[in-house]
């Protein structure tokens, strides 16, 4: 299944000359196999360059069970600080995003309101609710369990993370048509220090994954 652009991307876009590499559905039969049968596939591009490393994405969209994966391919994988190869008991933590993290951001097409769904290679995890840009909700989002998080042989070039979690049945944004944008994302530490940031577009000279308009993807 093709992706469909939210439609703020295009006017974004047209406001810069450089074009950023779109996402297209990945031909990852050189890469890897897919962990899951997805209906959306893509690449995730770096903010800035960032050699012997590649990021893919796969997600199966559904507003209350979170299915997705990533795939980090490339000598550059060793080097990833907290790079975990074993999931531990995660714990709900804030401030994942300050090292290595792996991110959906989520929402209702036509509606303000956003959610955050940050984990990390551990298995600790967080999710956020927003009313509108950077504006978090006085509320606090729950799941209905700790996100499933599973490795899949991970080795020095190649490392797998697949993340299943389910929305609690309150949650604000079940309520209405099931009609999603989302946005998956990561950030990553070297052992050697400096984050780097991943997502299906950059528009911005500094990443900002909260903003819609950076191409959020319709489902």
């Amino acid at each position: 299944m093709t992706s469909r652009l939210n439609p703020d991307f295009d006017r974004a876009r047209n406001k810069r000359s450089k074009k950023p590499t779109l996402p297209v559905e990945s031909d990852l039969g050189n890469i890897l196999d897919m962990p899951f049968s997805a209906r959306l596939t893509g690449k995730l591009q770096p903010h800035s360059p960032t050699p012997g490393l590649e990021i893919s994405y796969w997600f199966e969209p559904s507003l209350q069970h979170l299915h997705l994966a990533f795939a980090l391919v490339g000598p550059a994988t060793s080097k990833i600080k907290n790079l975990d190869r074993r999931v531990g008991e995660g714990q709900r933590r804030d401030e994942l995003w300050k090292s290595t993290c792996f991110e959906l951001f989520f929402a209702q097409v036509g509606h303000d309101s956003y959610m955050e769904l940050n984990v990390d290679p551990l298995g600790n995890w967080n999710l956020y609710s927003f009313d509108r840009y950077r504006l978090r909700s006085g509320q606090i989002p729950q799941l209905q369990r700790a996100p499933e998080v599973t490795l899949t042989n991970p080795t020095p070039s190649r490392f797998d993370i697949e993340i299943r979690a389910t929305l609690s049945q309150d949650c604000p944004l079940l309520r209405g048509p099931q009609d999603l944008v989302f946005q998956p994302t990561c950030v990553i530490e070297m052992e050697s220090g400096g984050l780097s940031y991943w997502a299906p577009f950059h528009l911005s000279q500094q990443p900002d994954f909260h903003a819609r308009h950076q191409g959020w993807i319709r489902t």
